[in-house]
C-alpha cells in the first residue's frame, strides 16, 4: 500500500517538473525568431548578431504572470532573460542558419537562470 502511494506521488512530481518544462520551452516563438531573422540578413547587411538580437527581442515571450509574481519582480525577471539571451544566445545563428532549436535551448536556459527563488521558510 505505501509502495503504491509512493509511486503515485512520484508520478505527480514528475508531471509538474514536465509541466515546468513545456511552460518554460514556450517562452520564445521559434517560428517568429527564424523568420524575423532570415529576413534582417536578407534585407540589410547588419551583421547576423545585430539582426538575431532584433528577432530575440521579437520573438521573446513574457512567460510570468502578474499573477506570480508582482509587477516589480516580473520586469526585473523579463530584463533579466533579455539580458541573458543578448549575452549568451545571441551568437547561435549564422546569416545561413538562425539555429532555431539551439536559440531556444539557450533561452530555456536563461529562463531557469533568472527565474526569481521562493524565499526558504523554516522547516
Amino acid at each position: 500500500m505505501e509502495e503504491t502511494k509512493l509511486r503515485s506521488v512520484a508520478i505527480v512530481v514528475v508531471c509538474l517538473m514536465l509541466g515546468m518544462v513545456v511552460k518554460d520551452s514556450t517562452a520564445y516563438d521559434k517560428q517568429k525568431y527564424e523568420s524575423c531573422f532570415s529576413l534582417c540578413c536578407l534585407d540589410s547587411f547588419q551583421p547576423a548578431f545585430s539582426c538575431s538580437l532584433k528577432c530575440l527581442k521579437k520573438a521573446m515571450k513574457p512567460i510570468v504572470n502578474e499573477n506570480e509574481l508582482g509587477n516589480h519582480a516580473k520586469e526585473r525577471y523579463n530584463a533579466c532573460r533579455l539580458r541573458c539571451a543578448e549575452q549568451q544566445c545571441s551568437k547561435i545563428s549564422t546569416r545561413g542558419n538562425p539555429n532555431g532549436d539551439q536559440v531556444g535551448a539557450c533561452l530555456g536556459t536563461c529562463s531557469q537562470e533568472c527565474r526569481p527563488k521562493r524565499p526558504q521558510g523554516p522547516l
